[in-house]
């Protein structure tokens, strides 16, 4: 028997909130003895932080979600807001942030989750079938929203004093400004009747963008103990590494797919998967999305259960998300000073602007070459769960300095504007190529 839509969206969250603030503040979860005043008015606090939080959940996905439709916005931003009101909390209670490894298993197995369905979009069919020209066009938006923000980001750091971490920082905000999101067209086919060939084209690009994005990811975001220039060939090992690793394990696990066809097996193989895969990733200081995306690639194109595997993954997709968003508010290191709060709100400024930038003239490389219309870029400009793993991969390899916690911050705040812009935008498009008929009935 199914549980009730209600609950499979809410416990998720309930589960996770509680072990967001337990595990990121180490004073209260590691209480051991002693059992004084200190301790038990600490402990206190918590339990009285995780009501207040626990509520202003259900507060948020009850009301927020009866928004998303009329007001087109994607939701998601109140879960990652709640984690970093947990954040806020932790460092007022103790002082001091807490150690990224205290959550390393769980945020390991939900940023894992997306890098493995995307993966799940290499099908070998679905590339013969995809509309002619959407490879281009990924391509196209993936180099310049990529180039033109990671090279602000570049120059940024290193006028920030994080010199040392400038070409991570760099290459990773431009892999996550490359990204792109599904959840856009969903929210605006909640309310709208759309008809047209311009959503296949929008959704097979954003796919495919993400899978371009992870797969360059590999290349930059390198452990903070080789962060050697690229001429000296380790960026580029440990690029390689991540997705032969992948491949290599998907090749491996393989027989050992599709002998139980139920939903709850496949679901608790896929988990002990990637949690043996992000492991593996974490162990060899590498990020886990680039090794999850290669064993979805093998899966689906060699496993014969990879059709039901990828539609477990879809099933579990927003249960896992609400995770995902939760942690990494939970993993944010808000700014010391005046200062370096408008610096780092001059980096997120900055990431947000160059991403358009980037999206717009993809789109008119697009035209230029033959393929879309230019203002194809409308209809691209989502981020999302891929973006937010990407940056939760950042920040468990990298923090401490001021440019790190500053590029984390300005990634955080990109999802949350595009998501919020993205779906306004897509309708605009879809209106203006009078391929939305009319509005759906409530």
């Amino acid at each position: 028997m199914n549980p009730p839509s209600f609950l499979r969206r809410v416990l998720p969250g309930v589960v996770a909130l509680p072990a967001a603030t337990l595990l990121g503040w180490p004073g209260v979860a590691l209480a051991g003895g002693g059992g004084g005043k200190g301790d038990l008015e600490q402990t206190l606090g918590a339990a009285s932080l995780l009501v207040l939080v626990a509520l202003a959940y259900l507060l948020a996905h009850l009301v927020l979600a009866r928004l998303e439709r009329r007001f087109l916005f994607v939701s998601g931003f109140e879960y990652l807001l709640l984690g970093c009101l947990i954040a806020v909390a932790r460092m007022m209670g103790t002082g001091l942030p807490g150690d990224p490894v205290q959550v390393l298993p769980i945020v390991a197995l939900a940023a894992g989750w997306f890098g493995l369905l995307s993966g799940f979009h290499t099908k070998r069919s679905e590339f013969a079938t995809e509309p002619t020209g959407t490879f281009s066009i990924a391509l196209l938006d993936m180099i310049f929203a990529g180039l033109s923000t990671g090279t602000i980001s570049y120059f940024l750091a290193r006028w920030a004093g994080g010199g040392e971490h400038a070409l991570v920082i760099g290459g990773t905000i431009g892999c996550f400004a490359a990204t792109g999101g599904t959840s856009p067209i969903d929210v605006v086919k909640q309310r709208y009747k759309v008809q047209g060939k311009l959503v296949p084209v929008i959704r097979r690009a954003a796919e495919l963008s993400d899978v371009l994005a992870l797969a360059m990811l590999g290349f930059f975001l390198i452990p903070e103990g080789a962060t050697a220039l690229p001429t000296t060939g380790t960026p580029l090992w440990l690029g390689a590494l991540g997705l032969l690793l992948g491949a290599g394990l998907g090749l491996f696990f393989v027989p050992f797919l599709g002998r139980d066809p139920s939903p709850n097996s496949q679901f608790l193989a896929l988990v002990g998967i990637i949690t043996f895969g992000s492991g593996a990733a974490y162990l060899l200081d590498i990020s886990p999305l680039p090794v999850n995306l290669a064993l979805g690639a093998v899966f689906i194109n060699v496993s014969r259960a990879g059709r039901q595997l990828r539609s477990t993954l879809e099933q579990t997709e927003r249960p896992m998300s609400l995770v995902l968003y939760v942690f990494a508010g939970a993993l944010w290191l808000p700014p010391h000073s005046a200062g370096e709060w408008l610096a780092t709100l001059a980096a997120a400024t900055a990431v947000i602007f160059f991403r358009w930038i980037g999206k717009v003239a993809g789109a008119f490389a697009s035209t230029v070459a033959g393929q879309g219309r230019a203002d194809l870029y409308r209809g691209l400009l989502g981020q999302g769960h891929v973006a937010i793993a990407m940056a939760v991969s950042f920040r468990l390899l990298y923090s401490g300095t001021f440019a790190t916690n500053a590029a984390y911050t300005a990634m955080l705040a990109s999802v949350v504007f595009y998501d919020f812009l993205a779906p306004r935008t897509l309708r605009v498009l879809l209106a203006d190529a009078h391929q939305i008929r009319k509005e759906q009935e409530a």
